[in-house]
């Protein structure tokens, strides 16, 4: 009776230790995750127009006088953090050279907006896609090339939204790996043979 006992005993520690072993590996591999994965924070841009032009990059142009990063990102990762909202502004008119959002947004809009990024310069859209909700039947465009830096959903939800150029991913026109969804009531218009 005493072998068994102690055998028993024996076994029971063995496999508690290497069960405590396992907890503190795992929980460490847990902790590290946690620790290597940096939030990030979003951040609104309201568009006023204020400014004395209608750059995208002019910081009189928008809330705080705060405007939206301008680097470039890697056409292969998403867009994360940066929520570009236009609504009733001064300036309707839009241009850039490049512009990088996760989503854009027009909310209650009665006017037209006309993003022109000269048909040689890209309209980066990361994974929130675009809402756009007029209060009536306008028509709104951006003019020139699309990239989408992930799948999205477009919300078309009244109105008429346009895209003039091409619209690609990871910067291939053949690639279709990140789609567009649409919903919404209103009209969405590809003005492209892109395939999306």
């Amino acid at each position: 009776m005493k072998n068994s006992a102690q055998t028993f005993g024996q076994s029971t520690f063995s496999f508690a230790r290497r069960l405590a072993i396992a907890a503190v590996v795992l929980g460490t591999l847990g902790l590290a995750h946690t620790l290597l994965a940096t939030p990030v924070n979003s951040i609104t841009y309201t568009w006023t127009g204020s400014g004395t032009n209608d750059n995208l990059y002019t910081s009189a142009n928008w809330s705080g006088e705060s405007a939206p990063p301008s680097s470039s990102w890697d056409s292969n990762e998403d867009i994360a953090g940066i929520f570009l909202l236009f609504e009733n502004s001064r300036r309707s008119y839009i241009t850039y050279s490049d512009l990088y959002a996760t989503k854009i947004e027009f909310r209650s809009i009665d006017q037209s907006y006309n993003f022109d990024n000269q048909s040689y310069n890209t309209t980066h859209i990361g994974s929130g896609g675009i809402i756009y909700n007029p209060t009536s039947d306008i028509e709104s465009r951006i003019n020139g090339p699309v990239r989408l830096h992930a799948s999205q959903v477009w919300n078309i939800a009244d109105g008429t939204f346009i895209v003039t150029g091409s619209i690609t991913d990871n910067g291939l026109e053949s690639s279709y790996n990140n789609q567009i969804e649409k919903t919404g009531d209103g009209e969405l218009v590809l003005e492209s043979d892109s395939g999306h």
